[in-house]
C-alpha cells in the first residue's frame, strides 16, 4: 500500500510538473508588478535582488545624473533572477534599447550544481525536463518543486491579467538639492 502510495504521489507530481512547465514565465510575479514603471520609457533602469531594491533610490540618482525623477527606475525585487530580468529586456526592447541598464547580481546566485532551492530559482528548473526535475531534487529538494509548481501558475495569472497595479519606490530618501 505505501508504495502504491508513493507511485501515486510520484505520477501526481510529474503531472503538475508538465503542466507547469507548459505555463511557465520567466517574469515572476514579483517583477510582473513593477512592469508598469517602464512605461515612463526611462533613462535609467536599475534591476537585481534585494541589495539593488532596498539600498538603490531611482529619484535620487535621477536628480545626481540631472533629468527628472521619471527617468529613472529601479525594477528590482527580492531574490531577483538574471533570467527574469533578461525575459524582461527581451519583452520589452524598445525601452530598453536607449536606457541605461544597471544591473546587481550577487555572486552566489551564479549556480555551480548546488542543489538548494534558494539557489535555483524557477526560471532555472524550468530549464529541466520533467524526468531532470524529478531526478535532481527528489527525495529530499521536494520544496523547489513545489516552489516551481506555485510560482510557475502565479506569473502566468499575473500576466493574463495584465493588472497596472501603482508601484511606488521603495527608496525611502525625499532628496533635497540645493544650488
Amino acid at each position: 500500500m505505501l508504495a502504491l502510495t508513493a507511485a501515486a504521489w510520484l505520477v501526481a507530481l510529474a503531472g503538475l510538473l508538465a503542466v507547469a512547465n507548459r505555463v511557465h514565465d520567466d517574469i515572476p510575479v514579483l517583477l510582473a508588478v513593477k512592469l508598469p514603471l517602464l512605461a515612463s520609457h526611462p533613462d535609467l533602469i536599475f534591476g537585481g535582488d534585494s541589495r539593488m531594491l532596498y539600498q538603490v533610490d531611482p529619484r535620487l540618482a535621477a536628480l545626481w545624473i540631472g533629468k527628472p525623477p521619471a527617468s529613472a527606475v529601479n525594477i528590482a525585487y527580492d531574490a531577483g533572477e538574471p533570467l527574469a530580468l533578461l525575459a524582461v529586456m527581451r519583452r520589452e526592447g524598445e525601452v530598453f534599447r536607449n536606457a541605461h541598464v544597471v544591473v546587481q547580481r550577487f555572486a552566489v546566485v551564479f549556480n555551480d550544481g548546488i542543489r538548494q532551492a534558494v539557489f535555483n530559482p524557477p526560471d532555472v528548473v524550468a530549464r529541466l525536463g520533467v524526468f531532470e526535475q524529478m531526478t535532481t531534487y527528489l527525495p529530499l529538494r521536494v520544496s523547489t518543486l513545489i516552489r516551481f509548481i506555485r510560482e510557475a501558475f502565479a506569473a502566468r495569472l499575473e500576466s493574463e491579467l495584465h493588472t497596472a497595479r501603482p508601484v511606488q519606490s521603495t527608496g525611502s530618501l525625499r532628496p533635497v538639492l540645493s544650488r
